[in-house]
């Protein structure tokens, strides 16, 4: 009897202590929500020093402190600003993406977003289409 009361009693810590680390696991993550993930230039025509810009508005709905530790582009013509500073729980900010148009054509380019988070990669897309001044049409 002393033994089976031992063994539940093991049992039960056991259980207790599980279901404790499974909820420290899933609070120590920031969650990243963005406004919107795609953006759209449409067509517009091409004028040298030009730059187009986009602001990617997030919030923070995790437990925990959202850290950007970096930001990566598919081309050297996108250019991402953001404030590097931790974003508390339930704040936003905001990422500024600059598109440097030098190329006439259609355009779709990737910027990837790494944090603290538990799946710690989100990605954002911008696109568009440079036309030659004067015309609707593209060098395609």
């Amino acid at each position: 009897m002393v033994r089976a009361l031992k063994f539940c009693s093991y049992y039960f810590a056991l259980i207790l202590l599980l279901s404790c680390h499974n909820k420290s696991d899933k609070i120590k993550y920031a969650i990243i929500k963005f406004d919107k993930i795609n953006f759209d230039f449409g067509k517009y025509k091409w004028e040298r020093g030009v730059e187009k810009k986009v602001f990617f508005k997030y919030r923070n709905i995790g437990n925990n402190p959202l850290i950007i530790t970096d930001i990566e582009t598919s081309c050297g013509c996108t250019i991402p600003k953001w404030n590097k500073k931790v974003v508390p729980p339930n704040k936003s900010d905001s990422i500024e993406v600059i598109y440097d148009s030098r190329k006439l054509g259609f355009f779709n380019k990737t910027i990837t977003i790494v944090y603290n988070g538990e799946n710690p990669i989100q990605q954002l897309t911008i696109k568009g289409e440079i036309v030659y001044p004067g015309t609707n049409k593209s060098s395609n």
